[in-house]
């Protein structure tokens, strides 16, 4: 079993297997999309709080990469996008 279907599975372990394996693309496709350390720690972060929270929707229709870099530039964009005038 692969650590993807062990997360699905509720593995704490295996959770914690994939985010070490998976933290260090996320921050460098992070760095590159907001250029600035701070930004890119946090795009990551919520890139892989995202990705864990809708990791049982992944069909594996794309490869794990492209999937978490559609989560990372959609959340890069709904960050960047202004609020409401008030």
């Amino acid at each position: 079993m692969s650590d993807l279907e062990a997360v699905r599975r509720g593995d704490r372990e295996a959770r914690e297997r994939w985010i070490a394996e998976w933290w260090p693309r996320v921050y460098r496709m992070a760095l590159a999309v907001a250029q600035h350390e701070a930004d890119a720690e946090d795009l990551a972060q919520e890139t892989m709080i995202a990705a864990l929270g809708a990791i049982a929707r992944f069909r594996g229709e794309s490869s794990e990469s492209t999937w978490l870099y559609a989560i990372l530039w959609r959340t890069w964009k709904s960050r960047r996008r202004p609020g409401p005038v008030r």
